[in-house]
Order: C-alpha cells, then sequence, then structure tokens
C-alpha cells in the first residue's frame, strides 16, 4: 500500500510538471487566436475590427497618406499638402510611378479581408456563445468579404478571390480572378448571409450587418456588373487574352433585370422588415440633405462609424488647420443648389432634382 501511494504521489507530481510546463500557456502579453476567441467579450473585439477595416474602404482609416480615398478621386475634395499622394492626381493628371503603384491602397484590402476570415473561422472556439449567435458572426464575415470584394469589382474588376486565412509557409501568390468569379462569389456570399442575418438589431448593436444590408451589398454588385463597362464582350481597353478580367465577356440586357429583381427584394425587406424608410418630409432639398449628413438616419441600410480620429479630422473637418485646401472642387460645388434652393447666376443648371416627379 505505501508503494502505491509512493506510486500515485510521483505520477501526480509529474503530471503536474507536465501540465505546467507543456499544456498551459506561458504567462504573457501576447495575443493568441485562443485568448481572443475565449469568450464573447473578447471576441466582440475582433468582431468591431473585421467592420472597422472592411467598411474603411475608401477612407483615410490607415492614415492620411499611405492610400487614397474616393473623394479625391471624384473632385468632391481637392488634395490637401503638396507632398500628399493626391496632388499628382489633380494637378497633373495620373502619372504612373514607382512610388505611387499602390496610392489607392489595393494591398490593404487583404489585410481587411483577413480579418474577416480569421473571425469566421475561428468564431466556433468561443465557449459562452450560443451556436444560432456563432452563425450570425460567419454570415455578418461573409457580408463583410462581400462588400469589400464588391468595392474592389467596382474598382479594379477581376482581383484575387482570397475567402480564408493563409499561413506565412503558404504559397501566398494568388492569381486574378474573372469578373464572372469575383461576382459571383459576391452575390453568393450575400445570399448566405441574408439567410442568417437578423432583419434588424438591438440598439446595442446597432449598425451590424441585417438582412437588408447583405440585400443591398448584393444589389450594388449586379447594377454595377449590368453597366456598358463590364456588360460587353469588347472592354473600353483590349486586354487580349485576359479580357475577362477586365469584363463579362458578352453583352446580355438580362443583368439589368436581375440587378432590378435585387434592388426590388432589398427595398422591400428594408421598408418591410428592417425599420428603413425614404425621407419624404414634402421638401425635397431638406429631405436630401438629411439623407446624406445626418448619420443614423432612416435611409443609411449600413454606415461605417468614424472614432473621430486625427486622420479623419485631416480630411473633412475643413475649419482645421490640418485641412490646408482639401475642400470641394468648385467644379463639385458648382453642380449643387445653395441653400435656398436658387443657383448662382452665371453657373450651370444642376440637376433639377426639385421638379421630378418620378
Amino acid at each position: 500500500m505505501k508503494l502505491n501511494i509512493i506510486l500515485l504521489a510521483l505520477f501526480g507530481l509529474l503530471f503536474s510538471a507536465c501540465q505546467d510546463e507543456f499544456l498551459q500557456l506561458p504567462i504573457s502579453s501576447a495575443t493568441t487566436v485562443d485568448s481572443v476567441f475565449s469568450t464573447t467579450i473578447k471576441a466582440q473585439s475582433a468582431i468591431a475590427e473585421a467592420y472597422q477595416k472592411n467598411l474603411s474602404q475608401g477612407l483615410p482609416y490607415q492614415g492620411t497618406w499611405n492610400s487614397m480615398i474616393h473623394e479625391n478621386l471624384t473632385g468632391g475634395l481637392n488634395y490637401g499638402f503638396a507632398w500628399t499622394i493626391s496632388q499628382g492626381i489633380i494637378i497633373t493628371g495620373m502619372n504612373a510611378n514607382g512610388s505611387s503603384q499602390d496610392m489607392d491602397g489595393f494591398n490593404y484590402n487583404y489585410t481587411a479581408i483577413r480579418q474577416a476570415c480569421l473571425v469566421r473561422e475561428n468564431i466556433d472556439r468561443v465557449r459562452d456563445m450560443s451556436t444560432t449567435d456563432k452563425a450570425v458572426v460567419k454570415a455578418e464575415m461573409k457580408a463583410l468579404l462581400a462588400y469589400r470584394y464588391g468595392q474592389m469589382l467596382t474598382i479594379w474588376g477581376g482581383v484575387p478571390l482570397v475567402s480564408r486565412s493563409f499561413q506565412a509557409t503558404e504559397e501566398l501568390a494568388v492569381p486574378r480572378n474573372s469578373v464572372k468569379a469575383v461576382l459571383d462569389s459576391v452575390v453568393a456570399w450575400c445570399d448566405q448571409a441574408a439567410a442568417v442575418l437578423p432583419a434588424k438589431w438591438p440598439d446595442t448593436f446597432s449598425g451590424r450587418m441585417t438582412k437588408a444590408a447583405a440585400l443591398s451589398i448584393k444589389t450594388k454588385a449586379l447594377m454595377y456588373a449590368a453597366r456598358p463597362l463590364f456588360n460587353t464582350g469588347t472592354p473600353y481597353l483590349d486586354f487580349g487574352s485576359n479580357n475577362a478580367l477586365i469584363c463579362l465577356g458578352n453583352t446580355d440586357p438580362a443583368r439589368w433585370t436581375t440587378a432590378a429583381q435585387a434592388a426590388e427584394a432589398a427595398l422591400t425587406e428594408a421598408e418591410n422588415n428592417g425599420g428603413f424608410r425614404l425621407i419624404n418630409t414634402g421638401n425635397p432639398l431638406d429631405d436630401y440633405g438629411t439623407a446624406t449628413s445626418t448619420p443614423g438616419n432612416a435611409e443609411v441600410i449600413l454606415a461605417y462609424k468614424s472614432n473621430n480620429s486625427w486622420q479623419m479630422n485631416m480630411f473633412y473637418n475643413l475649419h482645421n488647420w490640418q485641412a490646408y485646401g482639401n475642400v470641394l472642387l468648385t467644379t463639385q460645388l458648382e453642380t449643387y443648389y445653395k441653400q435656398d434652393g436658387t443657383t448662382k447666376p452665371g453657373l450651370p443648371v444642376p440637376n433639377n432634382y426639385l421638379s421630378r416627379t418620378t
């Protein structure tokens, strides 16, 4: 009996040592997948990061200088400092060189995509989250992937499709996929997400993906695909054997029908179940201002929430010294009415939406 007790004690000591040395994580400040996805509260930070990164496309989320923002490209903003990357485009036109090859921040897309993939792949590790809630999170990540790839589709056409996280030891050179492959993936992700996502979220989670948001992302992608830019077999700039990377390969009027049907489904879901509505007080000018300038209004289905960081302040707070002329171009300003609904004498008449009947 004494021998048995000694053996049991030795076994317990060895097992304890083994557990302490090999089975337990060392005490450190390092963040691991296991620690991030250990509880719902911790996982929410990874979910929020996926939203922040994926919905920030076209905004100076990375910083103020290292990627172009859409406002500069469309005339909504002038360049700020003379050494910013938008200056060369606005002043002298597009002139590619070694220092501006990624001025639109293309590479960063995959940082955002990887974050969504990591959440989707690891959310099942969370011990205190229900199976139903995990399925919703996976659907959110699919919708975010669809959003990001939908935006990339409109800018570049066919891009490399990456829908999972990669290890450093894997082959990372992924070739471009065709326009059709990217479009089909966006549509499939949206359909899969819409089947799981809720129509509404509680106020504490306002801003997360809904069924209406997923259907709207799908609609936008289909509408862009139906345009002559993609809906053709003869692209504006022939790419030889690689034309599938910049167009759909043929002209098909049915693509407009498909896009219209998707839009109808999105609007029906938004109004009937999502709690969204068109703002119509009888004053179109005020309604337009509310819809475009009031955060979280009834027409906003999905929005990027800024933490009012200095990066955003640099571009959009024109009263701050850091704006440095990063303001609306005159040619853009002239396409809008004045606040009282009139135009300045001598300027072209804007698109007269005030008198529209349809």
